[in-house]
């Protein structure tokens, strides 16, 4: 099977019988393999294609919600709800490091099992502790993997980092092995860049917002004196 001047595959007939084919079942197969591989070519380019609209749309609605959001609890809900629907329905979400524990602790809105993560353990652990993203196609081969959801077979971490600190990571786990490529974990990288971004612009309103209401009781103190 050959596409674009590269071989994708073969295709294969056997028989039980002995000298079962001959020259007109060699030009068959020929021609066979000529259409398939260029149907194969085909549907991976419409899903490569399939694929970068979906990812547009999803960056797209993350720039959105961080214009939009007021609160990290809410920004953080919005961006799990927007990513989980389009690519990691069943295991997705953020983790957020806890100032007073050092533990990795899953945002309300992750979609999975909820809990807490201590410090260097796990896939999650190490990627906040490292700062350096982590693809597991098989987590029974990580010894680093905390076997916290028994049906997960493969995971994708990134870490979720503010300037030169990292507060988090952005968590994905399926079921399947090998569920996530390179495609995905720079998709990740990207949403955690803007999920970044969004975050000091939300806390900036927040800090603006407390100073606003500080200075309004203030200022209602002192009239009352």
């Amino acid at each position: 099977l050959i596409a674009r001047d590269r071989t994708i595959g073969a295709i294969s007939a056997q028989s039980f019988q002995p000298r079962a084919f001959d020259e007109s079942h060699r030009r068959l197969l020929e021609s066979l393999a000529g259409l398939i591989a260029v149907s194969l070519e085909n549907a991976r380019l419409y899903e490569a294609a399939r694929r970068q609209l979906q990812e547009l749309i999803v960056l797209k609605d993350i720039a959105t919600a961080g214009t939009e959001a007021t609160t990290l609890d809410a920004l953080i809900t919005r961006v799990t709800e927007i990513v989980g629907d389009a690519f990691y329905s069943g295991n997705f979400g953020v983790l957020l490091i806890e100032q007073t524990t050092g533990d990795l602790v899953t945002h309300p809105s992750y979609r999975g099992k909820q809990g807490r993560v201590p410090p260097n353990a796990g896939i999650t652990g190490r990627v906040a502790a490292t700062g350096q993203p982590w693809l597991a196609p098989d987590v029974s081969l990580e010894p680093a993997y905390l076997d916290s959801d028994e049906a997960s077979r493969s995971e994708l971490c990134v870490p979720l980092r503010v300037g030169d600190q990292v507060i988090g990571v952005l968590n994905a786990e399926s079921t399947l092995l090998a569920a996530f490529e390179e495609t995905d974990q720079r998709l990740l990288v990207t949403i955690a860049g803007q999920l970044a971004t969004a975050f000091e612009k939300v806390r900036l309103f927040e800090a603006e917002h407390a100073a606003r209401e500080q200075s309004e009781a203030l200022y209602e103190v002192a009239r009352t004196l």
